[in-house]
This record gives C-alpha cells, sequence and structure tokens, in this order.
C-alpha cells in the first residue's frame, strides 16, 4: 500500500461517516412528517405541541448540521493538504524536541480550533433555539464559567493522560497497548466513584435533600429492596436546563442518589419514586458491572487494534503526513479516522444492549413501585423534553440508549 492509497481511503472513511449522519438526520426529519402515531402516545401532542417539538428539533438539526459540515470540511483539508503533519513537525520543533511538549501543543491546538468552530454554534443552540423553546436557564456567565473549567479539566487530566501515554509508548513501544488499556480501564473505573464527590460541584450545587415526606419515602423504599444508600442530593439542574433526571453513583456499597430539582418540582412522589426506582433497577439487575466489564472490553479492543496500526502501519502513515517516524500523538489521531467504521458496530451493539438494560429497569420498577407512576412519568417527560414520538427504525438502532417512549409504554402495559 502506498501512502497516497492509504489517504484516499481515510477520506472515504470521513466521507462516508459525514454522510452516514446526514442520512441518519434526513430519516430523522421524515419521521415527524408520518401521519402514523403509535397508539400508546396518541393524543399525547394536540397539533401545536407537535408541531412546535418538530419545529425545536429542526432548528436544532440545521444548527448542527452547519456544525459538522464545517468540522468535516475542516478535517478532511487537513488530511489532504498534509497540515496535520506539518502542525506536529512545526509543535515539536516549538517543544525543543519534546515528545511529550509536542503532543500537548498538537492536541491543544486542534482542540483549540475545534472549541473555536463550536462556540458560536453552542452560544447560538442555547441562548437563542433552547431559550425560545422554554428550556434555556444558563446565563452567559455560566456558560463561560462552564467552557473555562471543563477546559481546565480537559487540560489537566486529558494532558495528563496524554503525557503519560506518550512517555509509555516511547519507552516501551511494543507493550504499550496493554499498558495503555490497564490505565485507562483504571481510570474509567475511578471515576465512577470520583464524580460526584469531585468534579459534579465544580458545576451543581448538590445540597442534601432535607427531612420530610419524599425523602422519608425514598428512604423506606430503598430500605425495602436492599439499595444501600448512604446519601441523597437536591442537584441545581435548574441552573442551566428545564429539563429533568436522576441518577445514582458509587461504587460497592456506596451509594449516592442524585436528584435534579427540576424532577422535584415537576413530579408527584409517587412519580419520582418510580423514576427513582428505574434507577436502582439498574443496580438490582446488575447492568452497571456488566456495561463496566463490556467498556474494558472495548478499550481492550481499541489498544489492541490501536497496538497493529501504529506498529504495523507506522512507517506508512508517517510518510503519508512527510514526518520522519510515527509518534503517539499522529498515531491516535489517524487511528480514529480508521477505527470508526468499527466503531459503528460497537455503537450499535451497545446501544442495543442499553435499550434492553432499560427495558429491565422498566419492569423493576413496575415490580418494585408503580408501573402506572412510571408510565406517567415518562410521559411527563417526553412532553417536556419535546420528543420524538415516533422516530426512525434505524436511526433508534444505530444510536438510541433509550427505547421509544411507545415502546417502553407497550412494553410496562404487559403482564
Amino acid at each position: 500500500m502506498t501512502p497516497e492509497y492509504l489517504l484516499l481511503i481515510i477520506l472515504a472513511i470521513i466521507t462516508f461517516n459525514f454522510l452516514l449522519g446526514r442520512i441518519m438526520q434526513f430519516l430523522t426529519a421524515q419521521s415527524w412528517k408520518k401521519a402514523f402515531i403509535p397508539k400508546e402516545v396518541e393524543g399525547l401532542y394536540d397539533d401545536a405541541k407537535y408541531e412546535k417539538a418538530r419545529q425545536y428539533h429542526s432548528e436544532g438539526g440545521k444548527v448542527g448540521l452547519l456544525r459538522r459540515s464545517l468540522a468535516f470540511a475542516m478535517t478532511f483539508a487537513f488530511l489532504a493538504f498534509g497540515w496535520y503533519g506539518w502542525l506536529y513537525a512545526n509543535c515539536l520543533a516549538w517543544a525543543g524536541e519534546s515528545p511529550v511538549g509536542a503532543g500537548l501543543l498538537f492536541f491543544g491546538i486542534l482542540g483549540g480550533l475545534s472549541s473555536i468552530i463550536s462556540l458560536p454554534f453552542s452560544l447560538y443552540s442555547n441562548f437563542v433555539i433552547e431559550a425560545k423553546y422554554g428550556f434555556n436557564r444558563m446565563t452567559l456567565g455560566t456558560f463561560f464559567a462552564d467552557l473555562g473549567k471543563g477546559a481546565l479539566l480537559q487540560a489537566i487530566i486529558g494532558g495528563g493522560l496524554l503525557s503519560l501515554f506518550i512517555i509509555v509508548f516511547e519507552q516501551i513501544g511494543i507493550h504499550f497497548w496493554w499498558i495503555g488499556w490497564g490505565i485507562m480501564a483504571l481510570f474509567s473505573i475511578s471515576m465512577s466513584g470520583l464524580y460526584v464527590r469531585f468534579f459534579l460541584p465544580l458545576f451543581n450545587k448538590l445540597t442534601p435533600m432535607e427531612d420530610g415526606a419524599l425523602k422519608t419515602k425514598i428512604e423506606e423504599y430503598a430500605k425495602g429492596i436492599d439499595f444501600p444508600v448512604t446519601k441523597i442530593f437536591v442537584m441545581d439542574g435548574s441552573k442551566r436546563s428545564n429539563k429533568a433526571n436522576a441518577f445514582f453513583t458509587g461504587l460497592g456499597r456506596q451509594k449516592t442518589i442524585v436528584l435534579y430539582d427540576t424532577l422535584i418540582e415537576k413530579f408527584d412522589d409517587d412519580e419520582l419514586l418510580a423514576v427513582l426506582a428505574h434507577e436502582v433497577g439498574h443496580y438490582k439487575r446488575r447492568h452497571i458491572p456488566i456495561q463496566m466489564v463490556t467498556g474494558v472490553l472495548q478499550l481492550g479492543l481499541v489498544f489492541g487494534l490501536f497496538q497493529l496500526v501504529a506498529f504495523g502501519y507506522g512507517d506508512l502513515i508517517a510518510s503519508m503526513l512527510s514526518l520522519p517516524t510515527i509518534n503517539l500523538p499522529v498515531a491516535l489521531l489517524i487511528f480514529g479516522f480508521m477505527y470508526s467504521p468499527l466503531q459503528l458496530i460497537t455503537g450499535y451493539l451497545s446501544s442495543s444492549l442499553s435499550r434492553k438494560f432499560e427495558y429491565e429497569a422498566d419492569a423493576f420498577a413496575k415490580e418494585t413501585s408503580s408501573g402506572d407512576a412510571l408510565a406517567g412519568a415518562l410521559r411527563k417527560l417526553s412532553v417536556e423534553h419535546l420528543s420524538n414520538l415516533n422516530p426512525n427504525k434505524f436511526v433508534v438502532s444505530m444510536t438510541y440508549s433509550h427505547p421509544p417512549l411507545w415502546q417502553r409504554l407497550r412494553a410496562l402495559a404487559k403482564n
């Protein structure tokens, strides 16, 4: 294989991914034009509400299309004109031939360019579209504070991991894949225990739930099903959005429940308890360790394939980008493009497994709390969030982590 042929393959891959995304966007738009609405969700929207939901998704889709088109054009140009290789060569010179410094500069510049391109679209999405449809409650101050905190965390954590990977890659070489796999596996697992304790409070205020009827019901429910709750927090989700959610986190028997304040505002106690029961169902049905194991195995697949690409085709990649030798940052970048077709398959499998788990969690909530209350809560969430009542089947199979509302309601209605 020649460097020119490899470049054509990669350009074809990113073009295919872009076009596939546009096809799915078209199918989603067409699904809003269907006259057929499943009987489980008939009457959920009146004509005005349905049109409002359609326009909300249409406007968001147009903004997303423009943003992704610009990102695709930038990526295509950087590959076609050899700018990735040029950028890394200059980063290496600026960093005094330090591989770690060059890698940090390389991804820092690319990340900065991506952020600059995304910024106006994020502003428009939040302060025009989301505000227009009653979702956005974020101020400009909060928006830019979040942006700054996110960038700082990304620089510290992402930069630290990248530096470690570069050192391992440069010093150990052929054994990089399993060491890198172990590092990422440990990092991913530890994040589930650290997220609420250290990272979430940087962006949101977590207040211990006050004593009262709702807290008593939650504690009694948790005790009745042997769910080890140690803390119950209310999060100021309304600081940013009108949308509602709930989740729990923690390793072992140290579980923390987090409820959005918007969820408490909009749902009665039975509905809220049913939503919580659904989340507990993921724990009781062992979905979390299963997803953790599959995630770690997928990481192993990624690092193993990266090893094959970096060491099997490293010279070819370097030649394609007019670099003297292969290096980790460039190898990671090119591998990301080459892996994306396989990612469609792993994404499909992950989404399918996730939807299966959602049905099981719904069934658990029905068994231990109330199926009717959960159905009512799901209807409320869909109406509040202006959800698509009948999304395209192909789009669902490829991208949806949750089944469409009508399918969940049908499953809940069964004995």
